[in-house]
Formats: structure tokens, C-alpha cells, sequence
């Protein structure tokens, strides 16, 4: 996933340098509290922006404002964010989608490696290895079994 960043970087007279990085929203409302002091200057300073005209915007902020800015600078960075796995995965793998509003997801058991899946009407699990896609039972106390997908997915949405 991809986001864009603006960084807002000022010089001020008393040799300061402040750097802001944020949405771009969030830069313009932080830039233009910083430097705007009239409903004129927001003013123009909202155009600028509009229109999209950064060069200018920095030009307006080190010419008319009163010596508050001696030298301003807007950049947009584009960062890539890795998506993290989604822990349904292993779930649409083996059911598909549609059956995801049946279920509640209620983990990982590190210890197994199980994604666990409990089953809202039935309050019954289905434990998935994301690796392989087997899926298991408990049986009692911390012993597991490998079952059939089929099988296993029949335990978890019937009530017996």
C-alpha cells in the first residue's frame, strides 16, 4: 500500500528549522497555522494551495509574511507500506469469503501454529495451520488431531 507524505520544512530568523511530515491535509492546516496571521493571508494561502501551486506558495510564505519564514519548502514523498497478512487467509482459503460473517476470529495458538476461528452460533472452532491449510481438533486438554477439512469445517457450523 502506498501513502503520500508531505513534509513542510521552515526556516525561521532565529536560525530554527522545523520539519513537519504528515497527510497532506494535516501539513496544510500545520502550515497554515504556523505562518498565516490574517484571514488574508489564509486566504491566499488556501488558493495557492487549491490550485495546487506549491513554488508559489513558498514564495508568498518568504515574501509577505513579515519576516517569520526565511526559507519554506513543501515536498511530497510517496511511502510504501507492506500490507500485513491478513489473518483470514488461511480461512477464504479452505471456506472462501462468504463464510466469514459465520465466524469470529480469535487468534493464533503460537504454540501450534493454528489460526483459530470460532463459529458465532455453534461456539465451535476451526483451527487452520496457515502453512499447509490442515486444518485440527482438539481433542481434550492439549491434544490435537489432524481431520479432514471437510470434516472439521462440519464440526465447527453443526450442532451435534
Amino acid at each position: 500500500m502506498n501513502i503520500t507524505v508531505w513534509t513542510v520544512t521552515s526556516d525561521t530568523d532565529s536560525g530554527l528549522t522545523t520539519t513537519v511530515h504528515a497527510t497532506q491535509k494535516d501539513a496544510y492546516i500545520e502550515t497554515k497555522g504556523r505562518f498565516c496571521n490574517s484571514t488574508e493571508e489564509e486566504a491566499v494561502f488556501d488558493k495557492h494551495i487549491g490550485a495546487g501551486t506549491f513554488d508559489e506558495l513558498a514564495s508568498y510564505l518568504q515574501s509577505e509574511i513579515e519576516g517569520s519564514v526565511d526559507s519554506f519548502n513543501i515536498e511530497e514523498h510517496t511511502l510504501e507500506i507492506p500490507e500485513a497478512a491478513s489473518p483470514w487467509k488461511p480461512f477464504e482459503d479452505l471456506l472462501g469469503p462468504s463464510y466469514c460473517s459465520e465466524f469470529m476470529y480469535m487468534g493464533s495458538d503460537k504454540e501450534q501454529g493454528f489460526e483459530m476461528y470460532k463459529h458465532i452460533g455453534t461456539r465451535r472452532y476451526l483451527n487452520i495451520d496457515p502453512a499447509t491449510g490442515a486444518t485440527y481438533r482438539r481433542e481434550s486438554g492439549n491434544e490435537w488431531s489432524k481431520v479432514p477439512p471437510g470434516e472439521a469445517i462440519r464440526f465447527a457450523r453443526s450442532i451435534e
